[in-house]
């Protein structure tokens, strides 16, 4: 067996998928002949075949094999960034401002559902883009999960940096949305009263216990980028 990485067979099979070599709705070899002619292990092969089923391009039936998908989903990706090399990577210089952190119970209406009704960790703060602000957080996060978030200094250090360093997350669920802004927020926005936020909700779990529930709100002339 040669040292092929399943990257580079997952670039292979895709050359084939686009050059339509299978069709839509077609059956792909089984595994075995597969990897016998990439000349790789059939766990190579497998975890090639299994990130191109997860991308929507495949659809892998048990005990009936692999298919081509009759109509390939295109997922977009959306990372979590730091917001604070968001900001540096628009050229700008980023302060931030711890506004409140304390102990709360969270409202009904989160992700936090699936834990009992304890306090959680609360934090509320500023991120700003050469002095003018950027965007206000809103976050929830379970202590009872990842305790060591009550040792940082988040004066220093955002809640939003300091998770994404420090706390792997298995599963997310981010939503979008346009309102118009409360009274506080546009004042800490530096907004006109009622101005037109856009509004980024997000949720991550660790397997199935719950993590944190983050509100991030911009002014509207925020711009979000993905990838297909």
């Amino acid at each position: 067996m040669t040292r092929r990485s399943w990257v580079s067979i997952k670039d292979l099979v895709m050359e084939k998928l686009n050059s339509r070599h299978w069709q839509p709705g077609e059956k792909i070899p089984n595994e075995e002949i597969m990897a016998r002619d990439y000349g790789v292990a059939r766990t190579t092969l497998n975890r090639a075949l299994r990130d191109i089923a997860k991308e929507g391009y495949l659809i892998r039936r048990r005990k009936a094999g692999t298919f081509v998908a009759t109509h390939p989903i295109r997922r977009a990706v959306v990372n979590i960034p730091i917001i604070r090399h968001e900001i540096e990577a628009l050229g700008k210089s980023y302060r931030y401002q711890l506004l409140d952190q304390d102990m709360r119970l969270p409202p009904r209406n989160l992700a936090l559902k699936d834990l009992e009704p304890r306090p959680c960790l609360y934090i509320k703060a500023l991120h700003y883009a050469d002095d003018a602000p950027y965007t206000l957080e809103e976050r929830w996060i379970n202590q009872h999960v990842v305790p060591d978030i009550l040792n940082a200094d988040l004066n220093t250090i955002s809640a939003n940096e300091w998770l994404v360093l420090n706390t792997p997350f298995s599963s997310a669920r981010v939503g979008f949305s346009a309102a118009n802004a409360s009274e506080k927020q546009s004042e800490l926005l530096h907004l006109r009263a009622d101005a037109a936020v856009f509004i980024i909700n997000r949720d991550t779990w660790h397997d199935e216990t719950f993590i944190t529930s983050a509100k991030l709100i911009y002014t509207s002339a925020y711009q979000l980028e993905s990838r297909l």
